[in-house]
């Protein structure tokens, strides 16, 4: 009884340790990709802004 308790303790730890990995993987693509869009809009609008 107490092997298994410890097994699926074990499983399930690794489970949440590999979803949180793909997740912080993906989160961290996500961002990426927020960021390049940021800096482009920020340096078209930085080119379009003409002195007066």
């Amino acid at each position: 009884m107490q092997k298994n308790t410890l097994a699926a303790v074990f499983l399930v730890t690794l489970l949440c340790s590999v979803l949180f990995g793909k997740l912080e993987y993906q989160l961290h693509r996500y961002l990426k990709k927020l960021l390049k869009k940021i800096m482009r809009l920020h340096h078209a609008k930085e080119h379009s802004i003409v002195p007066a």
